[in-house]
């Protein structure tokens, strides 16, 4: 439990989109739907407050199942998001990251990073191994292991 998860507004957004999904509501397309197209907007504004893409970032991973068909679109902004935890702190690998990292892993039959993420992708590796170390050695090997995969 975290203080995103303790926000006021997280479960009742959970349960929209939870909602929205059992019954129709958000139905697969082509193209990302509005409400979606709104998330995407925030999330990928460079001028937005960060605590705001991290909400959206931990809705995301409560409810991955409904943006697993448009994690091509997700893709870029979530690795970049990646990168500036890493820039921002310095405590390395924390739940948050490796859920988000995890999420990322489980979208690669859909999204696929482009040429354009190559720098990107190369960086978060980069901080991934520079931050996998830890004094427990189960821990250490479980990022080793989302490393490797």
């Amino acid at each position: 439990m975290d203080e995103l998860n303790l926000h006021p507004c997280m479960v009742p957004m959970i349960c929209l989109l939870k909602h929205m999904e059992t019954n129709g509501i958000t139905t697969v397309q082509s193209d990302m739907p509005p409400w979606m197209v709104c998330l995407y907007k925030k999330f990928s504004d460079t001028t937005l407050a960060f605590n705001i893409k991290l909400f959206i970032m931990r809705l995301i991973t409560h409810t991955h199942s409904i943006f697993k068909p448009y994690a091509r679109y997700w893709l870029t902004p979530i690795i970049h998001m990646c990168n500036q935890m890493f820039e921002k702190s310095t405590e390395g690998l924390n739940t948050f990251l490796i859920d988000t990292i995890v999420i990322l892993l489980s979208w690669n039959s859909i999204a696929i990073p482009s040429e354009l993420d190559t720098v990107s992708v190369q960086r978060l590796l980069e901080y991934l191994f520079l931050n996998c170390t830890h004094k427990n050695s189960l821990v250490m090997k479980s990022n080793l292991d989302i490393i490797k995969k």
